[in-house]
């Protein structure tokens, strides 16, 4: 008798046991990192990514160690800390957004301040994601999963020609899901809003109660693809032998008692806006925030909004601006057409006066320097497009009287209003030039390369505001220095010319 009540008491402490594992209360660690300011390449929204997984991770009961914006030194010790952590827990969960790329097979994780000049280094200068598979196999949980939001553009493009395109597929340990933004050897979306594409969507999914791992990442799949029209495919590799669940209903129960971690919200109704225009490159507004810019096809997707009656702004330099309310339906995308008119031919409508003043600087092969005031070439240009949009530009020659020169030789805020008064009127446009020769010593030829700058302002000499700034930066071959500006300078004269006129028209401080 004794022997059957112990073995039915051993037989409820393991259902119980198992219960209490269902209920979510096994542990449950999690290594997030968002990689975004990388040098000439930097990426929208891993890092709001990370912080956004991180969140929703920590109300599914993991211990998150969430990290942003990590070099390879500080990716390398997170990895290491959480595989000594992991032999601790139940679950393992590793989430990375960021760049990837992969080589002869494998697939690198690029941290930020890297500095590739050759393939090769890729290895030594990037993190290998199979070293977070290596941890998680040491550890021997019975769940891990990889999350890899790491299929962007590859960054190296334009040098290394040999790195394939997307990541190549994985195998984990067993008892592990490698989940991929996009399928092997495909690129994913960087996305236009605050998240991803794919992690949008999969924020998304883990708010829902009682999906397995396999539905949940099933759930992002179909979502992604209706709304990529097929153009990305998530993709997940699995040698999972049991079920999990992200977030059970009981695990929202148990939180909602546990002061440490915050209460599931059930997710507002989704709406989907596709703004198409007739303009690249144009900002789209959602109630005054900004959503991201419409791509080459002048399309804008945005998938993460509330179903609701939204207002919709699009802008772009050179264009009027438009608006339009649109009413956004739960989970139904939304077309909306806006196409934008180029801003008037004149920017300033009615007529009005300005003084214009350049000073070049340029540095000669043999190091010669020469600075002049209003260089024929320049102001020429720059003069004839500042009629064209509107504005006359009075007394050409004062720039030479001393008064005036010593002025804008070292000019103050507090000489604005003088230069106004002399030069009767209100409004300075100042330029600033800049070029440097260097030879060409790849090929015998007298051709130099001609490098530098050009910022043009617009300032308001009654009240000292400076109206508009702009600068471009710019490389061009020519024989001699006059033909930076008769080339590819005059192309970037007329372009800033044109916008700071109507940036400067636009705040109605011209008079």
């Amino acid at each position: 008798m004794f022997l059957k009540r112990y073995t039915l008491f051993l037989i409820v402490l393991g259902f119980f046991c198992y219960q209490v594992n269902a209920f979510g209360v096994e542990k449950r660690l999690a290594l997030v990192i968002g990689n975004s300011q990388y040098n000439g390449n930097p990426l929208s929204n891993p890092v709001n990514d990370a912080n956004d997984m991180a969140a929703q991770l920590n109300v599914l009961g993991f211990d998150v160690m969430l990290h942003t914006d990590l070099d390879r030194k500080q990716m390398r010790h997170a990895i290491r800390e959480f595989g000594e952590r992991l032999k601790n827990v139940d679950v393992g969960l590793f989430y990375y957004a960021g760049h990837g790329v992969q080589l002869h097979g494998r697939n690198y994780l690029i941290p930020v301040q890297v500095d590739l000049t050759a393939p090769d280094e890729i290895e030594d200068e990037s993190i290998d994601a199979s070293a977070v598979l290596r941890k998680m196999e040491t550890a021997g949980n019975d769940v891990n999963i990889v999350i890899l939001d790491a299929c962007r553009n590859n960054p190296f493009a334009s040098r290394f020609r040999s790195i394939q395109q997307g990541l190549a597929r994985m195998e984990g340990p067993v008892g592990s899901l490698i989940a991929y933004a996009t399928a092997p050897g495909q690129v994913a979306s960087d996305g236009s809003g605050r998240n991803g594409l794919y992690t949008g969507y999969l924020l998304e999914a883990l708010r829902e109660h009682n999906l397995t791992i396999e539905q949940t990442f099933k759930r992002v799949r179909n979502q992604i693809r209706q709304a990529s029209k097929g153009a990305q495919i998530p993709w997940e590799s699995s040698s999972l032998t049991g079920e999990f669940i992200f977030n059970s209903t009981s695990l929202t129960k148990l939180n909602a008692s546990n002061q440490n971690l915050e209460q599931v919200t059930p997710p507002a109704p989704k709406g989907y806006l596709q703004v198409i225009t007739n303009v690249e490159n144009a900002r789209v507004k959602i109630n005054d925030e900004f959503r991201g810019v419409t791509d080459k096809q002048r399309i804008l997707n945005i998938p993460d909004l509330e179903a609701r009656k939204v207002q919709v702004t699009v802008e772009m330099d050179g264009f009027e601006p438009i608006q339009a309310t649109v009413q956004l339906t739960e989970n139904q995308w939304k077309q909306l057409n806006l196409d934008l008119k180029p801003m008037s031919a004149q920017a300033c409508e009615d007529e009005k006066t300005a003084f214009l003043v350049i000073q070049s600087e340029f540095e000669a092969i043999d190091g010669q320097q020469v600075t002049r005031v209003n260089p024929p070439p320049a102001y020429s240009i720059l003069n004839q497009v500042l009629n064209q949009e509107g504005l006359t530009i009075l007394n050409a020659s004062a720039v030479r009287q001393k008064k005036i020169k010593r002025l804008l030789t070292n000019l103050k805020p507090a000489d604005y209003a003088r230069i106004g008064r002399l030069v009767k009127t209100d409004l300075l446009i100042r330029g600033f030039l800049s070029a440097r020769e260097t030879p060409i010593k790849t090929v015998s030829t007298n051709m130099k390369t001609l490098s530098g700058n050009i910022t043009l302002e617009a300032i308001d000499l009654k009240t000292g505001r400076i109206l508009s700034s702009l600068t471009k930066n710019l490389k061009t071959v020519a024989l001699e220095n006059s033909h930076f500006f008769e080339t590819k300078g005059k192309t970037v004269l007329v372009k800033l010319g044109q916008k700071l006129v109507r940036q400067a028209c636009s705040k109605r401080a011209i008079h």
